[in-house]
């Protein structure tokens, strides 16, 4: 599974054509070339971001979204739920805020500067439903997570690929006892990044697949943001 954002067009949109239709909108709404230059101004001096703001409602995929985004920045990354935000939009100063086309909506207009805004698409990963339609019946799927959100989701979503041709079983990463019996039962492996390194190490010879929420192209458009705006 990864998240990645929406796609943009091939076409750059032409920046004078853009800023007439941004005149033409500002000045038919009443507002003066004063007004104008106060809010470039007010952009000018803004100071520059100093973390990274993931934003889920599910708590439990926040450690999920640090091990994934940590490695990419040398800023801080943190997190908080949507909830927190909308109580207290003070935390989005001086971040770069990411989230999910799911939570999006219930706060998109709270958000101070959205140049400094990435919203994401979270779909499930062609390699692990691939993966799962080559399995033979009456495989075992074994789904490790530090998520119970995560599992429910796959688990529900591996059912609906295959219904009861295929055995799945979710086990928390926390669950070391249950997760060292059923590595060495299980006929595929898919874990999330927080799990991978008790996961593959002693998966022996079963195929181990780790997805990730954030796909790489996702990344590359943070990097873009905070290179152009941050």
């Amino acid at each position: 599974m990864a998240g990645k954002a929406p796609e943009q067009s091939d076409e750059r949109v032409d920046l004078n054509q853009l800023f007439r239709d941004f005149l033409a909108r500002i000045s038919e709404s009443g507002y003066s070339r004063d007004d104008l230059n106060k809010c470039v101004e007010k952009i000018a001096k803004r100071s520059h971001v100093k973390r990274i703001l993931a934003v889920d409602r599910n708590k439990d995929f926040h450690e999920l979204l640090l091990k994934e985004l940590k490695p990419h920045f040398s800023i801080p990354v943190e997190t908080c739920t949507v909830e927190e935000v909308l109580a207290k939009p003070a935390l989005m100063d001086d971040s770069l805020v990411l989230t999910s086309l799911y939570h999006l909506f219930a706060f998109q207009h709270t958000v101070p500067d959205p140049t400094r805004l990435v919203a994401c698409n979270i779909e499930p990963g062609r390699a692990e439903l691939d993966s799962i339609h080559d399995l033979k019946s009456g495989s075992l799927v074994l789904l490790v997570s530090g998520s119970q959100t995560m599992l429910n989701m796959a688990t529900k979503l591996l059912a609906a690929t295959r219904g009861e041709e295929v055995a799945v079983r979710s086990v928390l990463r926390s669950d070391e006892k249950e997760l060292s019996y059923m590595l060495k039962h299980s006929d595929l492996i898919i874990c999330d990044s927080s799990a991978e390194s008790e996961v593959v190490p002693n998966a022996g010879k079963t195929k181990v697949i780790v997805f990730r929420l954030y796909a790489s192209s996702t990344i590359d458009l943070i990097k873009e943001r905070l290179d152009k705006w941050g």
